[in-house]
């Protein structure tokens, strides 16, 4: 049963929505308004209509989904293939501790947050504060945002965390920060 906080797919015939749920709200579409109250209770493949009367099927999101489709870029994404590929050769399992520096939209951030969660912690540096505001609204889409601490920093300034079982830089120059 799909509830308050969920992340929902709407899905219709030529248009994609993906929303945070919560009581009260309303989204609107240039296809009509859906009440988010209108599909609290509702299960994950069940249909609900617009005001107009337009149909969008109710989708439990995959990350790919919500990478490729649900998330807010300012910035150029590292897509899922490669995201999934550099998860991998840094090892990424549950309990990890891993540094990145330049968070973007929070892309590989959220892949990274799904390996090491639920134990593990992303520790982000980022220096624009427009970035890291739009990474972590696209984190709490994926309800990944509890595996990360963010910081407002940059990671040429002394960062408080230690030990890390594994680091992602992509600035400009990372060789400055090595």
């Amino acid at each position: 049963m799909i509830k308050e906080g969920d992340t929902v797919h709407l899905k219709g015939r030529k248009s994609s929505f993906f929303i945070i749920l919560e009581r009260g709200k309303e989204l609107s579409t240039h296809l009509g308004s859906i009440k988010h109250d209108d599909i609290i209770g509702k299960n994950f493949g069940e249909t609900v209509f617009t005001h107009k009367g337009e149909p969008f099927i109710l989708i439990r999101p995959t990350l790919y989904e919500l990478i490729m489709f649900g998330i807010k870029r300012y910035t150029q994404i590292i897509y899922p293939k490669d995201s999934a590929y550099i998860t991998l050769k840094l090892g990424l399992t549950d309990g990890m501790k891993v540094l990145e520096s330049g968070i973007g939209s929070g892309a590989l951030t959220i892949v990274m947050a799904n390996a090491v969660k639920p134990k593990g912690k992303i520790y982000v540096y980022e220096k624009e504060e427009k970035f890291l505001k739009n990474a972590l609204n696209n984190l709490k889409l994926a309800k990944l945002d509890y595996v990360v601490q963010p910081h407002l920093k940059d990671l040429s300034e002394e960062i408080e965390e230690k030990d890390f079982d594994a680091a992602f830089i992509d600035v400009r120059e990372p060789w400055l920060y090595l």
